[in-house]
């Protein structure tokens, strides 16, 4: 869904009258961009867990069973919808725009990619480890000599978190960086690579008669 929608909203961004539309119309920007910002916030922050014990997430899960498939996901719905309306916000806002085309803002976008591919691993990986520690707990033998997995792993302190979080932002972005630098410009000369093998090698003449180049 997000894939569709982001395809979207890349040709809404790009379509002059759409454009020319909105920015000739203040009440978009004064009234329907900041109402779809609330909107969207609202339908993100549905909880992971128990939407029951809040009045306004219970409306919601009651809600969700008019308009999402049967054993869905609800909070992930929820997070999509939530951030669909925050982008459409956005579109409609050239202060947002503006706001969010700085160089910081640009260069956190350049490296999102990156991060996208490699946060899971570095995760269950390295933030894993420097929140619960390298060694998992033994495992314990009861009266019947059975044994038994140990304990849950637990957090470390708050001082721990402080200190390793921010460290870990920075070993992501700095290894999206080199994605960005290194991987991303290989892969481009590869898929360059096997597009003149395709075409050079006996195979152009019948993808012309698949696919016409126009004229």
């Amino acid at each position: 869904m997000q894939v569709f929608f982001g395809m979207f909203l890349a040709d809404l961004s790009n379509h002059a009258p759409i454009q020319q539309w909105s920015n000739s119309r203040p009440w978009t920007r004064t009234i329907l961009s900041p109402f779809l910002l609330v909107l969207g916030l609202f339908l993100a922050s549905y909880p992971e867990d128990r939407p029951e014990w809040s009045p306004w997430s219970s409306w919601l899960q009651t809600f969700s069973s008019y308009i999402l498939p049967e054993s869905h996901d609800t909070p992930r719905y929820f997070t999509a919808f939530g951030l669909e309306l925050i982008t459409l916000s956005i579109n409609f806002s050239p202060s947002f725009r503006d706001l969010l085309s700085n160089r910081y803002f640009l260069w956190l976008g350049k490296h999102s990619f990156g991060v996208y591919l490699i946060h899971g691993t570095l995760i269950r990986w390295v933030l894993a480890w420097c929140l619960f520690g390298i060694t998992i707990p033994a495992p314990i033998q009861d009266e019947k000599f059975e044994w038994h997995p140990g304990p849950n792993l637990t957090i470390r302190g708050p001082l721990v978190q402080v200190i390793c979080i921010p460290l870990w932002f920075l070993l992501l972005y700095s290894l999206a960086h080199l994605w960005v630098q290194y991987i991303d410009p290989l892969c481009a000369r590869w898929t360059v690579a096997i597009e003149k093998y395709v075409w050079t090698n006996g195979n152009h003449e019948k993808t012309q008669q698949m696919y016409p180049l126009p004229q």
